[in-house]
């Protein structure tokens, strides 16, 4: 599915729109905007991924990163996308970054609650345990590797192949 195709089964992922939900300064970030592009192109699913970077942030508030991201879920859900998203993954065995888990866990039951309310699919990566191979990750230790995203990718689309379109409950 890619959105240059016409007709049903059109997807609009929003790549790098949500990486981080705030800027420095705690305003909302200029690629949120990408979700209306992406959705005038009249997809049957987007894909939003969000508030990674902001967990890094012990002085961004994972509420307020919750309330943008259900923002964006409503706002796709009301014009007629189904919508997939990814929780964070488990960084207990990531060294320093074990120390973020308390912060990725939150973030995790705070996409499974929006998920819950609006319908939406969700790619839980928390339970992924290839993902716990360095391998997996790119020299940053923070973003997927290219066989890591290769890997979600197919993961993302064995979800979408195996599920029916649905209404928010």
């Amino acid at each position: 599915m890619t959105a240059e195709e016409p007709g049903p089964g059109r997807y609009a992922p929003t790549p790098g729109a949500y990486d981080e939900i705030f800027d420095d300064a705690g305003l909302p970030r200029a690629g949120l905007a990408q979700l209306d592009a992406a959705l005038a192109q009249g997809p049957d699913l987007v894909s939003i991924v969000g508030g990674g970077n902001d967990i890094l942030r012990p002085s961004v508030d994972l509420t307020e990163v919750a309330d943008r991201l259900e923002a964006a879920v409503v706002q796709a859900r009301a014009a007629g996308a189904d919508v997939l998203l990814a929780t964070p993954t488990d960084p207990r065995d990531a060294g320093l970054l074990s120390a973020l888990r308390t912060r990725q866990a939150v973030h995790t039951a705070n996409v499974l609650t929006i998920a819950g309310r609006h319908g939406a699919y969700v790619l839980n990566q928390w339970g992924m345990a290839w993902l716990r191979d360095w391998r997996m990750w790119g020299v940053d230790r923070i973003h997927p590797s290219p066989e890591a995203h290769r890997r979600l990718a197919l993961e993302a689309m064995a979800l979408s192949l195996r599920l029916e379109p649905r209404s928010a409950g």
